[in-house]
């Protein structure tokens, strides 16, 4: 009895320094700061009250159940949910709904009642209830998967009728996922076509012999949005010169036509020289023969080395080797002001070692692609420009390029796109080509990545 009266005094003695903190904080008078305790104190009260004897919370029904340790479909679960939607969505006019037990994914495509009913307030209010209220609730209860919400959904809305996808698995969400993606390119692709911009996609694939793809005829993709691929035989056309202004797409182009590469033939063993070290190619890092900055010295002496001793040995390497340099003058000019500083000639031993190898490299099975804003003859030393079999200009060229780089050929009078231009393939007319969009960039960039590291020669990443 003693320590209930002691406990009660205890509160009483902390109520009233409660009472006594809130007058002064909230300047008000004795009978104000008593009520406010009393009430912060009924609800502490009542919250303590609810979480120690309220209900569990619902189990929602589940359309995945399990069978000991493996999942299976439960169809009556299902069948309840489609019941459910069709009331749902009663108000529309005609209903389509189905369901695919593999995904497990709803498609559900709702009639207009007539053309004008999309755009009419009535309408849109009622599906902005149906969407943000019925739907919503009904989600919540047929969404609970493995103790995970898997659900997703997804609207469109069509000249003609609406469509609605809902996902009930992991495998159902992958789907709507890549339904947004395909509504997401339609509707950049839709937009393209309004401002007269052409786009064609691209995909990893196997290509059939050993013929390189450099692109697309941009004519018939512009007017036919189709593809006619511009192609070559590896080895005869195995030096190309890739030039255009910043902004036309040569990082772009380098990066598909060396995945283009690689699929023609997985065996060549490619060095690659970024002098920027761009964003681009850095997906590369730790590729034993990727060199960057300063470094590209080291790289093309490597490459140089291997064809100089091809070509001492007195024949051709069954496989091809091929060398691809970015930023190529550039690189130049900072070896030429770093020579002058160090009296060394390295920025000489560089563009003798290239106008060997575009000489002599085509029969040992050497290449090489040279990509640069401005092709200038002083670059490539002894006239050695001429060796090129490929010239791919993208963008806007000045007079002065297309006198340097297409003289005697008559090029088309028009503005390219970002990927658009010319290419000038020996023994064949210029034409107008279209490097087209990669549309999964990590994708191809790992097929590239794993092609490299598995051809011959110990071309493999460095750990670390």
């Amino acid at each position: 009895m003693i320590n209930i009266i002691f406990l009660l005094l205890v509160i009483l003695f902390w109520y009233g320094v409660a009472v006594c903190v809130v007058q002064t904080v909230k300047h008000c008078t004795t009978r104000e700061a008593a009520s406010f305790c009393i009430q912060k104190i009924k609800e502490v009260f009542a919250w303590s009250w609810k979480e120690a004897f309220a209900k569990p919370p619902v189990q929602y029904m589940t359309h995945i159940g399990w069978d000991g340790e493996r999942q299976c479909f439960n169809p009556k679960v299902a069948d309840e949910e489609l019941v459910e939607l069709g009331k749902l969505f009663q108000f529309f006019r005609c209903i389509d709904i189905r369901y695919n037990e593999n995904i497990y994914a709803y498609r559900i495509s709702i009639v207009y009642a007539d053309a004008g009913q999309k755009n009419s307030e009535e309408f849109k209010t009622l599906v902005t209830k149906v969407l943000g209220g019925c739907l919503a609730d009904h989600m919540m209860k047929y969404s609970m998967w493995c103790g995970e919400n898997s659900s997703l959904f997804m609207v469109t809305l069509y000249p003609e009728y609406m469509e609605i996808a809902i996902a009930r698995n992991k495998e159902g969400v992958k789907v709507i996922e890549n339904l947004k993606k395909k509504k997401e390119r339609a509707k950049i692709e839709d937009q393209r076509k309004a401002q007269g911009i052409c786009t064609l996609e691209e995909v990893w694939g196997e290509n059939k012999g050993d013929r390189m793809t450099w692109g697309y005829d941009a004519k018939i993709a512009h007017q036919y949005q189709t593809k006619s691929s511009i192609q070559t035989e590896i080895d005869t056309h195995c030096h190309a010169l890739i030039t255009g202004s910043s902004g036309s797409g040569k990082s772009v182009a380098v990066s598909y036509l060396l995945g283009r590469r690689l699929q023609a033939d997985p065996k060549t063993h490619i060095f690659i020289c970024d002098y920027k070290n761009s964003e681009d190619f850095r997906f590369l890092n730790g590729y034993e023969n990727y060199y960057t900055g300063e470094r590209c010295y080291d790289g093309i002496m490597a490459f140089y080395q291997r064809f100089h001793e091809t070509r001492e040995s007195g024949g051709a390497e069954k496989e091809r080797y091929l060398l691809v340099f970015d930023e190529y003058p550039a690189f130049l000019n900072r070896l030429q002001m770093l020579d002058k500083q160090n009296k060394e000639k390295r920025a000489a031993d560089v563009m003798n070692a290239v106008s060997e190898i575009l000489m002599l490299g085509r029969g040992l099975h050497y290449g090489i692609w040279i990509v640069t804003q401005r092709a200038d003859a002083a670059l490539f030393a002894n006239g050695s420009r001429d060796n090129f079999m490929c010239i791919l200009a993208l963008g806007r060229l000045s007079k002065e390029q297309k006198n340097m780089l297409f003289s005697g050929e008559e090029l088309p009078e028009r503005s390219y796109q970002q990927g658009e231009g010319v290419i000038l393939l020996d023994g064949r007319e210029v034409e107008e080509v279209k490097i087209p969009w990669v549309t999964d960039v990590p994708g191809w960039r790992k097929h590239m990545l794993d092609t490299l590291e598995q051809s011959a020669d110990g071309n493999v990443r460095r750990e670390g």
